[in-house]
């Protein structure tokens, strides 16, 4: 693979001053909602809580979004502009494997 997705250290994406904000809740391999809806083109911030453990969104096709900490609440940037579904999941080491994923669904 040769990248560093789920070493823990990637910086959550930018945020844009306004954008509307979208909660996701980790914990133990589950995200809370599954399924996130974006309009294409838009400025959203993803606010991911960790519960347990850290945690991570990525995005398959965009990219690393947002790390969490274990306890902790991080504002990630997103705006996709084409529209579609994408995969969600947590690039910690073992996450996606055990099931944490999810889809965000741009229209």
């Amino acid at each position: 693979m040769g990248s560093m997705t789920g070493s823990g250290s990637e910086k959550s994406a930018p945020v844009v001053a306004g954008a509307a904000e979208i909660a996701v809740n980790s914990t133990a391999y589950r995200f809370t909602p599954r399924v996130i809806r974006v309009s294409a083109g838009t400025d959203v911030t993803l606010v991911l809580t960790s519960t347990d453990i850290p945690h991570d969104i990525t995005i398959e096709g965009v990219g690393h979004i947002v790390h969490a900490g274990s306890s902790k609440a991080v504002r990630g940037g997103l705006n996709i502009a084409k529209p579609g579904t994408y995969v969600l999941y947590c690039s910690v080491r073992g996450h996606r494997a055990a099931g944490m994923t999810g889809k965000v669904i741009v229209s």
